[in-house]
Parts: structure tokens; C-alpha cells; sequence
């Protein structure tokens, strides 16, 4: 997850050090509610508003509301390449991400586990993440 930000911050607030923050408005995602919260402890950053802010549950409505100033956005590095290239967002604290332990799930009927079709897809998809099955 990266932190970004508008091009521009209102009123001076830039983010220049991670505590800065801390004074800013923070967009959430509602697939993972901590975010905030394991960003500010990754970075030493003590405050009591990680649970306050907008919640969005499309990682683009966030992404979109952090370009027109809404606050500041923790998304998943591939999805906002587009809007770091165009200069929609920025990434203020380059390199002051956070990994969060949480991923997705291919979900299917066991009954349907052997389908070549399945199979092939579960085997790209796998193949394009770098991980593993497990199970």
C-alpha cells in the first residue's frame, strides 16, 4: 500500500515527514479498515484519528477523492500507477509504504476443482502473483 496524495495541499499542509500525517484527513477503504492504523505504527506516527475520515469500498472512488483533495489515500501500488503518471496524485513520502497481510481468494466448488478451464486460470493467475496455492 502507498500513501498518495493531491498534487497540491491546501493551505500549505504539504507532507513532508510522516508525522505530518497526522494532520491531514484519511481516506479509508472498507476492505482493509486498519490500514491507517498499521501505517502509523510502521512510521512512528502517534495518532488518534486512523479510524475517522470517508470509508470507500472501490479503491478508484478513493483514488479519485484524494485528486480532488479529500485527504490523503493508502491504495495498492498497481492500481493508481495511471494517476501517479498523469500527475492526478502524488506519492509524497516515496518509499513510506506499508504491506499489509491480506490478499484474495479464488473461491470455487470443490466439484469443479479438476475443470481444465479452472485449472488453467487458477494456474495464470498464480503464476502472474508469484505465489502459491494454498489449498
Amino acid at each position: 500500500m502507498v500513501l498518495i496524495a493531491p498534487p497540491s495541499q491546501r493551505d500549505g499542509q504539504r507532507i513532508r515527514k510522516p508525522a505530518d500525517v497526522a494532520q491531514q484527513a484519511l481516506l479509508h477503504h472498507q476492505t482493509v479498515p486498519d490500514a491507517w492504523e498499521r501505517w502509523c505504527d510502521r512510521h512512528r506516527v502517534n495518532t488518534a484519528n486512523t479510524a475517522l475520515g470517508p470509508q470507500f469500498d472501490q479503491y478508484q472512488t478513493q483514488i479519485r477523492a484524494v485528486s480532488v483533495g479529500m485527504g490523503l489515500g493508502l491504495v495498492p501500488e498497481c492500481l493508481v500507477q495511471q494517476e501517479l503518471a498523469r500527475g492526478e496524485v502524488v506519492t509524497p513520502l516515496p518509499g513510506r509504504g506499508v504491506e499489509l497481510e491480506s490478499g484474495y481468494c479464488l473461491c470455487y466448488p470443490s466439484a469443479h476443482a479438476a475443470m481444465p478451464a479452472l485449472l488453467a486460470f487458477k494456474g495464470w493467475l498464480l503464476g502472474e502473483s508469484g505465489t502459491q496455492a494454498t489449498r
